[in-house]
């Protein structure tokens, strides 16, 4: 049986960096993308929640303008409080946010596809990076990627329907022979499985949409994603698991040393701007380098 030579995951690590750095415009288009993700969000907040807003604001002025504390002790008697009761305005909501989150998840997909193949591209053929080629691959590979998101989603919504049936079996088993605390136990180290189970499936989705890009269909992206997964012991989703968690330190390490530092007089406004922007570009760098990654993985037997 011949044994595979894997790379080291810091050359893999390396070789996802050098194609964001040479791809380099690829993150300002995140950054556009994602500042019109975020400004489309408020724009419908703003429409939804202008009219109570103004209301409220005009309200308040009739009222003098005096003991803030108590209009709003005295809100949920206020007849503005009638807009989160009337089924109109929530069915408005609803509405709303059902159209957002089919504009977000399309725009993420059609930006993808271009991504994950400009970087396909470059790590395989050494292509350099125009936006002609990266809006031409993005429409192109729009529909494929839709298909294999909404195959992915199936997929979960199944597994999670088994794992709760299984769950609720287990409660009642346990509940019916009065061995609770048995369950108690078990749901802890089950959990851990559960959340790494999760984060094996989106770390498969991920390296689907790279096989996508090699010209394999839907189902075999994913039948390649899988056997990725799973090769030499998870080898993958641990290394997708030891950046994020990396990053999941810097973040929470970074957070409360700004919000220690916000804390003093006059120069915490500028310390709560510096944090944001900090985290925006880290999310920003984080999820381009991702895809380029995933593409890495899929094609490291090549390289």
């Amino acid at each position: 049986m011949i044994s595979k030579n894997y790379p080291s995951f810091t050359e893999i690590y390396g070789r996802a960096w050098r194609a964001c750095t040479a791809l380099w415009p690829l993150l300002v288009a995140r950054f556009v993308f994602v500042v019109a993700n975020v400004g489309a969000m408020i724009l419908c907040l703003l429409l939804l929640f202008g009219p109570f807003l103004k209301d409220l604001w005009n309200a308040f002025q009739n009222s003098g303008m005096e003991n803030p504390q108590e209009y709003f002790k005295n809100f949920e008697s206020s007849p503005l409080f009638n807009y989160f009761k009337d089924p109109a305005w929530l069915a408005i909501a609803f509405g709303m946010m059902a159209l957002y989150t089919i504009w977000w998840m399309l725009l993420t997909t059609l930006f993808d596809a271009g991504v994950y193949r400009r970087f396909w591209a470059y790590q395989k053929n050494g292509e350099p990076l125009s936006f002609r080629g990266f809006f031409r691959d993005a429409f192109q590979y729009f529909l494929p990627m839709l298909g294999l998101v909404l195959l992915w989603l199936l997929v979960f919504i199944f597994i999670m329907a088994v794992l709760g049936f299984l769950s609720a079996l287990l409660i009642l088993f346990f509940h019916a022979i009065k061995l609770t605390w048995v369950g108690v136990l078990i749901f802890i180290p089950g959990t851990l499985l559960f959340l790494l189970l999760m984060f094996g499936l989106v770390t498969c989705w991920l390296a689907a949409c790279a096989y996508l890009m090699d010209g394999n269909g839907v189902f075999d992206a994913l039948k390649k994603a899988f056997g990725k997964c799973v090769e030499n012991y998870g080898r993958m989703v641990w290394s997708v698991f030891l950046l994020w968690l990396c990053y999941f330190i810097f973040s929470v390490v970074f957070s409360l040393v700004m919000n220690l530092l916000g804390l003093i007089p006059i120069l915490g406004m500028i310390f709560a701007i510096m944090q944001f922007a900090v985290s925006l570009a880290f999310a920003v760098v984080f999820w381009v380098y991702i895809p380029s990654l995933m593409v890495a993985f899929s094609l490291e037997e090549e390289v």
